[in-house]
């Protein structure tokens, strides 16, 4: 897979976990009745964390 694949692929990946937390904001709005940006924040922070970490793994993996 070449670098530009790999990048939107990322791409992807992020943005349908940022729909999939827009939804579970919004689930938890209707159950609790208050808008909780924890959820969110806590969904979009998580999967940066995981896309900067396979970034590093697969950037190591490439030069060794």
């Amino acid at each position: 897979m070449n670098k530009q694949n790999r990048a939107s692929s990322l791409a992807a990946r992020l943005i349908a976990i940022t729909i999939g937390a827009l939804i579970g904001v919004t689930i938890m709005y209707s159950v609790q009745g208050e808008f909780n940006w924890s959820v969110f924040l806590g969904f979009v922070g998580g999967a940066l964390l995981l896309g900067g970490i396979s970034a590093v793994v697969a950037r190591k993996k490439r030069h060794a």
